[in-house]
């Protein structure tokens, strides 16, 4: 009798699929905790309804360059932002790219021809976790938006950038202690150290829902699989940019 190998368990929060899986699934409270966390943590908005627009998790898109959440959020005041939400690592090809994204985010929301363009236009959001540090800017959260040579941000501007650099977690972590922590500040510690003894001593609900998430995760075999080749496409789609 053939013996069935499992796969290897999955801990690492940075997975393209563990990330998605973790947010997408709005009808899981959870879900839904953890992304109105990230979103209001970051951005400042506050969410009165969140819909994600591309909530599969499909093994089977394993050989994408990007695997984003689309995001659109209702805020409290009635107003409609769009949200796209990545996991990637800095690069040339990362910052044109997202500039791209913003581009498109804000074209598609009209059509050829309309007068006014203010009657359809909404705030759009990018939220990138870098596993990495711009070393220009050391910060936790970098955020951008156009602005002029005196420094004004352009008025009635509709897009901005968000840059999580998960490293600077380890700053945070000697400047306090972790029960002290912010929700989101926890959030991102798990993403980048995983979960921790020290992390997972802490009764805290952020710690709870992602322990619990990444346990129904491994309990998926195709689900494991799919993240360990995506791993490796990752590796690939890097070396290849090397090369280029």
């Amino acid at each position: 009798m053939e013996t069935k190998i499992k796969p290897k368990r999955i801990t690492d929060f940075k997975n393209d699929l563990v990330f998605k899986f973790m947010l997408s699934d709005l009808n899981d409270s959870r879900c839904y905790y953890l992304l109105k966390t990230i979103i209001e943590g970051i951005t400042g908005v506050k969410c009165q309804e969140l819909v994600v627009l591309n909530s599969e998790v499909n093994p089977e898109h394993l050989s994408d360059k990007d695997m984003i959440l689309d995001i659109q959020v209702i805020t409290e005041d009635g107003e409609l932002v769009d949200i796209e939400m990545q996991n990637s690592i800095f690069s040339k090809e990362l910052y044109h790219r997202l500039q791209a994204y913003e581009a498109r985010m804000i074209d598609h929301q009209v059509n050829r021809g309309d007068e006014r363009y203010s009657d359809h236009l909404h705030k759009v959001n990018l939220i990138t976790f870098i596993n990495d540090i711009d070393k220009d800017n050391l910060v936790l959260i970098d955020s951008y938006v156009p602005r002029n040579e005196y420094g004004n941000v352009r008025k009635f501007n509709l897009a901005t950038s968000y840059f999580v650099q998960l490293p600077f977690i380890k700053v945070i972590e000697k400047e306090k202690r972790l029960e002290n922590f912010s929700r989101l500040e926890i959030l991102i510690y798990i993403l980048y150290h995983g979960l921790t003894h020290d992390i997972i001593s802490l009764d805290n609900e952020v710690v709870t829902i992602m322990k619990d998430k990444m346990e129904q995760f491994n309990e998926d075999e195709e689900l494991v699989l799919a993240a360990e080749k995506r791993q490796l496409v990752k590796i690939q789609h890097y070396h290849e940019g090397q090369r280029m």
